[in-house]
């Protein structure tokens, strides 16, 4: 405090995940720096989490995802690329049928 001025550092903001995803596996977003955030990403996401999670991860949900950090006077920013490829391996992709043919079936 100088002559009845605060004054504040902004914080330093960091923002991660723990991808690569695969399709279906749950986005695990991580941020440090401050003491409110909020977050921006694709498909309209948005949390006011510190370390928000999305399950049921889609390749859709790949992109940039911005979190803001809060001091609560000064705020930053930070990123994070998610990526989500492939298939989860437990899904299953292929629907076996049981074709009925000849008399008695066969």
């Amino acid at each position: 405090t100088v002559n009845g001025l605060t004054i504040v550092a902004p914080p330093t903001a960091s923002a991660s995940n723990t991808g690569p995803y695969l399709v279906g596996q749950t986005i695990a977003l991580s941020a440090s720096g401050g003491t409110n955030y909020n977050w921006n990403g694709p498909n309209s996401f948005t949390s006011t989490v510190q370390n928000p999670s999305i399950t049921n991860a889609l390749a859709t949900m790949s992109g940039i995802y911005t979190v803001s950090v809060s001091n609560g006077v000064c705020a930053t920013t930070a990123t994070t690329n998610v990526i989500v490829t492939g298939v989860d391996p437990c899904t299953q992709i292929v629907d076996y049928q049981l074709v009925k043919s000849g008399n008695p079936y066969q």
